[in-house]
């Protein structure tokens, strides 16, 4: 774990959110995407929504963003009544975390825990594109930038090293942007981001906020909100979650409803790194 950089002056909340083919069907993504579109139209200048796609593409997305968001002051008013109080720069990954594959073993789901960027078929796919815990932990630090480590042979992983080098490209644009703070709001329950999450802060010097159960969002027809709790599977009752409010020590009882307005970001979250 490395230390968070020192912060940007000015204000701004940056979204990413994960795609899907056209004919895909994913109702959660469809529903992130009004969310994040409702706040930034609530909110106005310093607010920032753009798409994650092909990794090569997102770094330079997040590049773009970062210069923008440097000329942001959104007020202190503003972020207190529609952020739950964040402060300086956030960039907000908002998309599906991965699913567990119980067949893998402990240290494989672990490998595998990390974020959709483009859903590209129905349902568990090799075709999605996907960083994992597993490209994470072979990038280093090289001079300032975050670059893969060359740790695996290259005959016969050439493909996988592509895309470890790709998304290192992603990872090094964080390290670089104004963003001093990143939230996963990715419906990944079940511990699903936490060890992702603490890669991901050791690499770009960022602190990093995710949720310990899922995202989940009302069905289409309904102006969207998010919350993040468990669902009975068999029942499909929801339970609520609380969570630690920004900046508050995350230790002890959770005292904040993880609950969005309509046009209104989380007001905390679970879990933060460091």
């Amino acid at each position: 774990m490395t230390t968070v950089r020192p912060r940007v002056p000015g204000a701004s909340v940056a979204f990413l959110v994960g795609q899907r083919a056209n004919g895909v069907k994913d109702d959660f993504l469809d529903q992130a995407q009004v969310w994040v579109n409702r706040i930034q139209s609530s909110t106005g200048a310093g607010v920032f929504v753009d798409k994650l796609d092909s990794p090569r593409a997102v770094a330079t997305v997040i590049s773009r963003l970062s210069t923008q968001a440097a000329k942001a002051t959104l007020s202190n008013a503003t972020l207190d009544k529609s952020f739950g109080g964040l402060r300086g720069h956030t960039l907000v990954f908002t998309t599906h975390g991965l699913d567990v594959d119980p067949t893998l073993s402990k240290q494989d789901q672990i490998d595998t825990q990390g974020l959709l960027f483009r859903n590209n078929t129905t349902g568990r796919s090799q075709t999605d594109i996907v960083m994992m815990k597993f490209h994470l932990d072979r990038m280093k630090l090289d001079g300032g930038h975050v670059v893969y480590d060359g740790s695996l042979p290259t005959q016969g992983n050439e493909a996988l090293i592509r895309d470890i080098t790709d998304f290192a490209q992603v990872v090094d644009a964080v390290k670089q942007a104004v963003f001093d703070q990143v939230y996963f709001a990715a419906c990944g329950g079940d511990r699903r981001l936490i060890e992702f999450a603490d890669q991901f802060q050791t690499l770009t010097a960022t602190s990093v906020y995710s949720n310990s159960a899922a995202i989940f969002m009302p069905t289409k027809g309904t102006p969207p909100f998010a919350e993040v709790g468990v669902e009975d599977k068999q029942t499909k009752q929801f339970t609520r979650s609380k969570g630690f409010k920004f900046y508050q020590a995350v230790s002890g009882t959770p005292s904040v409803d993880l609950v969005s307005a309509t046009d209104g970001f989380l007001p905390g979250s679970t879990s933060r790194t460091p």
